[in-house]
Order: structure tokens, then C-alpha cells, then sequence
């Protein structure tokens, strides 16, 4: 085990930050959701895209209203891999989106305010209605010699 008495100032060339500061272009890509996140002040989904994880913030309402988002909600219910009825709640709907992967859409903006402000963010584009991306498994059959 490593402790304070062990770490050099040296060390700083080789550490770390373990944050993904990387801008996506705006462009479709495919994305794998890896979970999401409720706090109370903010929410976000985890995707994996190109082998890194992105944390995409949304919020439940129109901004600076008590609206529900409809493109936000139509975007997660689109993730659903269980069948879904009007009974149906979004956590189910979400939770059966995790391991699954899908063509998003992602769009580039220019922070207004936060510590972002005025530095290039992106997002996805709730408006645009994921697809769930399927792999296709052929199989062969062999004919062995015993």
C-alpha cells in the first residue's frame, strides 16, 4: 500500500486526473450506456463511446419551468429493451437500457455560464430518438472428422 511517505513531487509527470476532458465532435456515434446517475441537484447518463466514458447531463424540465421535457423523455423511452405501456415507470425503462448499445446523436455548444462558460461542451441531441444498435451472429456448422 502506497502512502504519502512513498509519493515524490516526481510523480506528478506520470499521475493521472482520471477525467475524459475530451470534446466529442458534433456527429453520430455509437454509444454504450453504462448507467445513470440521480443527485439531487443534477442528472446524468454514462456512456461508452470509442472506449471512453462520458458523462451527458439532462435535466426532467424545460429550463426555468416545472415542464416535463418531452424530447428528453421520448429519448429514454426510445432505450427501452422491455416491452412498455402506459404504466410503465422510467426507471425500468432505463435500467434495461445498461449494457446496451445505441446510435446517438451529439451536438457541439458554447458554455454559457459555470466553469465551462465560454469553452466548447457537448451534448446529445435529446431531439433525435436513439436506435438500438444489434449485432448479427451467423453461425456455422462444421463437420468434425471423428
Amino acid at each position: 500500500m502506497v502512502s504519502l511517505n512513498d509519493i515524490l513531487v516526481s510523480d506528478i509527470a506520470n499521475a493521472k486526473t482520471g477525467i475524459n476532458d475530451e470534446i466529442l465532435p458534433a456527429g453520430t456515434y455509437v454509444a454504450k450506456v453504462l448507467n445513470f446517475t440521480e443527485e439531487e441537484h443534477y442528472n446524468y447518463i454514462a456512456l461508452e463511446i470509442n472506449k471512453k466514458r462520458f458523462n451527458f447531463f439532462y435535466n426532467y424540465y424545460l429550463r426555468d419551468t416545472t415542464d416535463l421535457d418531452a424530447n428528453l423523455l421520448n429519448w429514454l423511452k426510445a432505450l427501452a429493451t422491455i416491452p412498455v405501456n402506459e404504466k410503465t415507470n422510467f426507471q425500468d425503462i432505463t435500467n434495461s437500457a445498461i449494457g446496451s448499445s445505441y446510435r446517438i446523436e451529439i451536438y457541439n455548444y458554447i458554455s454559457k455560464s459555470g466553469k465551462n462558460a465560454g469553452k466548447e461542451q457537448h451534448a446529445i441531441n435529446f431531439k433525435t430518438l436513439p436506435t438500438l444498435e444489434t449485432v448479427e451472429i451467423e453461425e456455422e456448422e462444421l463437420e468434425l472428422p471423428f
